[in-house]
């Protein structure tokens, strides 16, 4: 016995074959309308033949016709057909209705087709429509952002005592309290947290703890260790060791700087101490910035940096500090970044790289392509470098060095690269053999102290110029002078204006603050605006004393400044940026 199939009302191929059979039923009922309209139509001319006589056929005396005689009637047989297509005339036309009512009901039942839309008119629709419902949720994602801010009264997620620090990297578990910040985050201290104790979200750096004192909260300092692999056994085979902060180092990753302390391993049975070498902290995923491994980069950014200069070439060094440093502030943290260092180690890492992907012997390739002229070259090029070092260090020992420590090092280091200056030149001079093409030594030690020029102590150099060259740079100097004097007046006056600027804005938030406090409605509003004064206050603080810093004895100057204009507001924000001035 055949089962009945009962097609899906959801399944897509099914309203298709439904969709097809209703339009074939269309078209034999549209068939079949027009066939009975035929019919009707033939009938009615037929009807109209035998109801109505000729024009000839008038009855006016005798009819007209070739023999004088008259048409004779039709015949039987005709008259009854006739009369049976007339008959059947109201059948055919009740018919035909009521199959155009069926046809009507069928097609009101179906659902309209979608107008077909050609790919250059619906990428347009489709774009406007998502601007549309961009604009409509517009509001919504505003109070999203608002509520987000709100602190609240969140409880630790391990004792259930009052949160005092969030840690959106340890979703879903992100409240702790002060111990169990410091129990949970002691092996991670690489997680960005932020403090509720002024009453916002403020980013703290791994190296500061919230602890309960009478009244409230503080802050504590506290040291972290860099994360590492496993250390390995000790030389006597104990397994028992305890780990301590060691050494300072800097790590610098995707998220910015980390001011950290390499793990000092102590073991318990013969008390030996060891740190990680580089073979344990390249496992770990870090490259050393230097060879004293006091600045570390992960591998992780050294690769995101070379990507990145392959996608954009024209992207510098400096820009990527930059960017660096300003991930280190949003994470509560603080340091520079120095892109020099960062040029150097990727480039070394790079070099590395390169060696161990086509596993070339170094030392094999350096020796087989050494020739005199490359090593003339080697040799040219360290002794300039070694030169323009010793001449920066010579000219900085006392301008910008008050400390006699930093002083006696710098001289060290100094010492140290005028001992290996004076090798290099020694090494030139013994492969030119000769006199006239080695370089004077005397004439390189009396030069740092600003005694002779620096282009006029090389040999390899030409210098058919060299009268033209001091009159060019004693014009530049004279320019350079006078452009100064115009900075700086520009400078001092941005100066204050920047300083008024900030004040207005400190000033107009803590209103807001003051406003929202009374009104108490939208506890995310009123966080924002406390977090956004506290950071314009902190911020102000840092500008007046850089700018003080800065410009020594002009400060009180830029003090002047300020009163002058201490009722203005920034020159380029108008009255409705001051009243929108989140």
């Amino acid at each position: 016995m055949a089962t009945k199939h009962n097609p899906d009302p959801n399944n897509p191929t099914s309203k298709k074959g439904k969709r097809m059979a209703l339009e074939l039923k269309h078209e034999h009922m549209l068939a079949e309308a027009k066939k009975a309209a035929e019919e009707r139509k033939r009938a009615r001319s037929v009807g109209d033949t035998l109801q109505s006589p000729k024009r000839g056929c008038v009855e006016r005396g005798k009819p007209r016709g070739r023999r004088g005689g008259h048409i004779p009637p039709p015949t039987e047989g005709f008259q009854s057909s006739s009369v049976e297509v007339l008959r059947t005339e109201p059948s055919a036309q009740h018919e035909f209705e009521k199959n155009m009512e069926r046809l009507s009901d069928i097609l009101s039942s179906c659902p309209p087709p979608e107008p077909q839309k050609s790919s250059a008119s619906s990428w347009p629709f489709r774009q406007q429509k998502a601007s549309e419902r961009w604009r409509e949720a517009r509001p919504h994602h505003l109070q999203c952002l608002l509520e987000k801010e709100a602190v609240g009264h969140p409880l630790c997620g391990l004792c259930h005592e009052p949160a005092v620090i969030r840690c959106r990297e340890c979703l879903p578990e992100e409240w702790f309290c002060g111990d169990c910040d410091v129990l949970h985050h002691k092996k991670q201290p690489l997680h960005n947290r932020d403090s509720l104790i002024n009453g916002f979200f403020k980013p703290i750096s791994p190296t500061t703890c919230v602890v309960r004192v009478e009244g409230g909260y503080d802050t504590h300092d506290q040291a972290c260790i860099l994360p590492t692999v496993k250390a390995p056994n000790c030389s006597c085979k104990g397994k028992h060791f305890t780990v301590v902060p060691g050494k300072p180092v800097i790590l610098i990753t995707i998220n910015g700087r980390y001011d950290l302390h390499l793990p000092l391993y102590v073991c318990q049975t013969c008390q030996q101490q060891w740190t990680p070498d580089l073979k344990v902290l390249l496992k770990s995923g870090y490259w050393p910035a230097s060879v004293s491994i006091a600045t570390l980069y992960t591998l992780d950014l050294l690769s995101s940096f070379e990507e990145l200069k392959v996608i954009s070439p024209g992207f510098s060094r400096q820009a990527f500090a930059k960017l660096l440093e300003h991930r280190t502030k949003c994470g509560g943290r603080s340091g520079p970044v120095n892109g020099d260092a960062l040029q150097r180690s990727f480039l070394e890492f790079s070099y590395a790289s390169y060696e161990e992907d086509h596993g070339v012997d170094v030392d094999f390739r350096r020796t087989s392509g050494t020739s005199e002229d490359i090593l003339q070259t080697a040799l040219q090029q360290s002794i300039e470098g070694l030169y323009l070092s010793v001449r920066q260090r010579k000219q900085s020992l006392y301008r910008q060095n008050d400390s006699s420590k930093l002083r006696h090092r710098l001289r060290r280091k100094l010492a140290d690269d005028k001992k290996r200056l004076n090798q290099e030149i020694l090494k030139y001079n013994q492969l030119v053999h000769d006199s006239a093409r080695g370089i004077d030594v005397a004439a390189v030690e009396h030069s740092p102290s600003g005694g002779s020029i620096m282009s006029a102590l090389w040999p390899w150099e030409v210098h058919g110029m060299a009268n033209f060259t001091a009159k060019k740079n004693i014009l530049d100097q004279v320019m350079l002078t006078r452009r100064l004097h115009e900075e700086k007046g520009i400078l001092v006056l941005e100066m204050a204006q920047h300083c008024t600027w900030l004040q207005n804005m400190a000033v107009a938030l803590k209103n807001k603050v003051t406003e929202e406090d009374v009104d108490k409605g939208n506890g995310g509003l009123g966080c924002t605006l406390r977090r956004k004064h506290a950071e314009a206050s902190e911020r102000l603080q840092v500008v007046l004393q850089q700018y003080k810093t800065a410009l020594g004895p002009d400060a009180s100057f830029l003090q002047h400044e300020e009163e002058s204009q201490s009722g203005l507001s920034s020159p380029d924000t108008s009255e409705d940026e001051e009243g929108n001035i989140i």
